[in-house]
């Protein structure tokens, strides 16, 4: 037989843990760790999410009206719609915060946008799209005025047209290395992502030899110097490496 006191008591605890945990701010450290082409992992965002990453990286093509989850056009690697993989998760992600808009000490999560083919309709939409979660995204016009995420775009784009065009104030972009020469605010431009093999062959096997490690350390400070985080891409994809 069912103990009903017992049972209401259990009940009762759940409910205060669950409100309990859902009104803590967004301030627990993020892992520096970043999610490449996020959509490959076996659950897209959530793994992510569970293990506190900082920033996901997410490849898209504007097919139609539609903003698609892909390396390509191609239609066999479409993943899903951006807005219903990430945009919508995120929101009821920080959503389960219920205080999170009056925390002052939180952590923005950075969301990277590689846009395959950035011509002026992709960068309407994705604008659009975005304009529908303004409440929980960081303006660059607004740099002061703290939100829980951050749009960086990626890919080839043309980076100064992107910063300085205030009809698209939810675009944040990643540099590039040679980037690094125009001093650009480290608010709008976070990160520098880099070639790897630009600068090393090492392939996680041994260690790093040290006519590489001086290639790389004095560009690591110069970014860091700048008040910018670096990202290396095209790395080998092993635990060694990471």
């Amino acid at each position: 037989m069912i103990d009903r006191n017992r049972l209401l008591i259990f009940v009762l605890s759940l409910l205060f843990i669950t409100i309990t945990y859902s009104q803590e701010p967004l301030r627990k450290s993020h892992i520096l760790a970043h999610s490449h082409n996020d959509y490959e992992q076996d659950y897209p965002l959530y793994t992510a999410l569970a293990e506190n990453f900082s920033s996901i990286e997410v490849d898209i093509v504007r097919v139609n009206n539609r903003l698609v989850v892909s390396h390509s056009d191609n239609k066999r690697d479409f993943k899903g719609e951006l807005q219903w993989m990430y945009l919508e998760p995120l929101k009821l992600h920080f959503d389960s915060f219920q205080n999170w808009k009056y925390s002052n000490d939180s952590i923005t999560r950075y969301l990277f946008v590689d846009l395959k083919k950035p011509d002026q309709l992709t960068l309407k939409l994705l604008h659009e799209k975005l304009l529908l979660y303004e409440d929980y995204l960081m303006r660059k016009d607004q740099l002061d005025n703290w939100k829980p995420l951050q749009i960086i775009l990626s890919g080839d784009i043309n980076r100064s047209d992107i910063l300085f065009n205030l009809n698209f104030p939810f675009f944040f972009v990643d540099g590039r290395e040679e980037d690094l020469k125009s001093l650009f605010d480290s608010r709008l431009m976070p990160f520098i992502s880099v070639n790897y093999k630009d600068h090393s062959k090492w392939k996680g096997f041994g260690g790093l030899k040290r006519e590489e490690s001086r290639a790389l350390v004095p560009l690591i400070a110069k970014t860091r110097k700048q008040g910018k985080r670096i990202r290396f891409w095209n790395t080998a994809d092993n635990e060694n490496v990471w």
